[in-house]
């Protein structure tokens, strides 16, 4: 048996226009609760924190994150710099 997700993804790609009038609901900015609602209101019951929608605002990076970022250099030239040559 499908999930709710499943059945939401099946639907859209089979019918136009329920992707035009939930088009709103699922495009990148849409505010997960709002979301939920209109598609409440379509028949599909997914509530806001089981939407695949964009990420929230920044966050901080934990240990792990910053473990997998590499560091590089600018090179910028500093007139005052005995260094310069070396860019």
């Amino acid at each position: 048996m499908p999930t709710e997700i499943q059945r939401l993804r099946q639907d859209l790609a089979a019918d136009a226009a329920l992707r035009e009038r939930l088009a709103p609901a699922l495009g990148a900015s849409a505010d997960p609760g709002a979301a939920s609602a209109l598609l409440r209101a379509a028949g599909y019951a997914i509530p806001a924190e089981q939407l695949p929608l964009a990420a929230p605002g920044p966050r901080a990076l934990g240990k792990a994150d910053l473990d997998k970022v590499a560091g590089g250099v600018m090179p910028l030239k500093n007139h005052t710099s005995p260094f310069n040559d070396l860019f």
